[in-house]
């Protein structure tokens, strides 16, 4: 019986240079005050997961502040904004000595839906006073306000998963963000978006407004692929 190899991805990053240089010039737009999104499609296996992680890694080391949250799937369906509220809970843990600081109490009660945590910062939270509205506009200054210190990057993975609450907060910051230092940036399985599956008019809309690009991850080709192999077995196959 030959070698089985316990590795089974390689250790160092293979190809995909055109979709990273896509992601690297959405920061640098973001970085100069022109926020976007960039929605990241691939069928099941295809490398979305790396390569969003290897984009991590360079927007962290140009300074950026990145945030990740991620879509589960559950039996009774995603928990409602779900990966938002898994990705800010760095700028709200940061409280007092954070962009928590520079926003109106009304504006922290309201977050407070999301983060129970914050109903001692800036007053008492009472939920049923804010509307979505609201909420969506609190998520979106406490954004702003840590872009204005510097750039931000938002990422949500598997976004077939996602709940249409989660869907709804998304598309309200992406349109809503301008001016901001701010970066999006989703992952989703093309191979589990059918024409009925609520997220192809999420990223049709997104796409036809002009605030958002689509990066689709292709197979490898055959340099690629064996560059991809030599890595796994640690030789050449």
């Amino acid at each position: 019986m030959g070698h089985v190899p316990a590795r089974v991805s390689s250790p160092t990053f293979i190809g995909r240079a055109a979709e990273l240089a896509a992601l690297d010039a959405a920061l640098a737009r973001a970085a100069d005050g022109r926020s976007t999104a960039v929605l990241v499609g691939g069928d099941a296996g295809m490398g979305k997961s790396r390569l969003v992680a290897e984009f991590e890694q360079r927007a962290r080391a140009t300074g950026a502040e990145v945030l990740v949250g991620e879509c589960i799937e559950l039996a009774e369906g995603e928990l409602p904004y779900g990966p938002i509220v898994a990705a800010l809970r760095p700028l709200v843990g940061l409280a007092e000595a954070g962009p928590l600081e520079s926003l109106h109490p009304s504006a922290r009660v309201a977050l407070g839906r999301l983060w129970p945590e914050l109903a001692d910062f800036g007053g008492e939270a009472q939920p049923t006073e804010f509307g979505q509205g609201q909420l969506f506009e609190a998520v979106h200054r406490l954004l702003a306000a840590m872009a204005a210190e510097r750039p931000v990057v938002l990422v949500v993975e598997d976004l077939h998963w996602a709940d249409r609450s989660t869907r709804d907060l998304l598309t309200f910051l992406i349109r809503n963000s301008r001016g901001e230092r701010i970066l999006f940036v989703a992952s989703y399985r093309t191979d589990e978006v059918h024409r009925r599956h609520p997220l192809h008019s999420f990223v049709y809309e997104l796409e036809r407004s002009g605030r958002a690009e689509r990066v689709t991850l292709e197979p490898f080709d055959e340099a690629e692929l064996h560059d991809q192999l030599a890595g796994i077995l640690g030789e050449e196959p």
